[in-house]
């Protein structure tokens, strides 16, 4: 007898993986540039790890925290709706893919404005691969050299995937 199965215990090697695939496409541009609600998200990135991402775990946008080395540590219940059931038993795993040149570009504009959007290309697997390029904002999060990013989905489908 399995004692996993008669205690009624997961393993996260009995879940589902869903993968992933962020790649950074191109920066366009500081969010400053953009308007009072880009303004607004840029001042609240400040009030603490765990309060933003609690603000940010309930969006209806995918919202998605990554380190310093672009390991993506955390992401919100829309990112999890976007790939499929946000309550079925799966381990999510993203692969946030970004070129030196572009990296080097997004810190520069991230340090100096604390925001930036660029495009990126979203590729995932539930059970078949699908693709969609989507415009993303990237805000720094306080002094911890994190980074925030929102995928502005309802953008690309009025745009067309």
């Amino acid at each position: 007898m399995d004692p996993r199965t008669s205690l009624n215990i997961s393993s996260s090697l009995d879940r589902t993986v869903v993968e992933s695939w962020l790649t950074v496409e191109c920066v366009n541009n500081t969010c400053t540039e953009l308007g009072g609600y880009h303004k607004l998200q840029l001042s609240r990135m400040n009030e603490g790890e765990e309060i933003v991402m609690r603000m940010l775990y309930f969006d209806t946008c995918p919202w998605l925290v990554s380190d310093g080395s672009n390991r993506v540590y955390w992401i919100n219940r829309a990112y999890r709706n976007m790939l499929g059931d946000p309550n079925a038993e799966v381990t999510i795993k993203v692969w946030l893919v970004v070129a030196t040149d572009l990296m080097e570009e997004m810190s520069c504009m991230v340090e100096s404005y604390g925001a930036v959007t660029c495009r990126v290309g979203v590729r995932y697997d539930t059970s078949t691969w699908r693709n969609m390029t989507v415009p993303c904002d990237v805000w720094r999060m306080g002094s911890s050299g994190g980074l925030a990013w929102r995928l502005d989905v309802e953008s690309a489908l009025t745009l067309g995937r």
